[in-house]
């Protein structure tokens, strides 16, 4: 959440997220938290929208 505050956008947040990964010894790659965050993105949308 801190990381969030540094910049617009997702960048920063991306940008932690992988260092975190990789300090975690976890592989990943750009395009794959990407992905990922669209996912949750539409996911989260589709929740409020059905809530409303």
């Amino acid at each position: 959440v801190q990381a969030d505050f540094e910049e617009a956008g997702d960048e920063d947040v991306i940008r932690k997220l992988l260092g975190d990964l990789t300090s975690a010894g976890i592989e990943t790659s750009d395009a794959e938290v990407r992905a990922a965050l669209e996912e949750k993105q539409i996911e989260a949308r589709r929740a409020l929208m059905g809530e409303a």
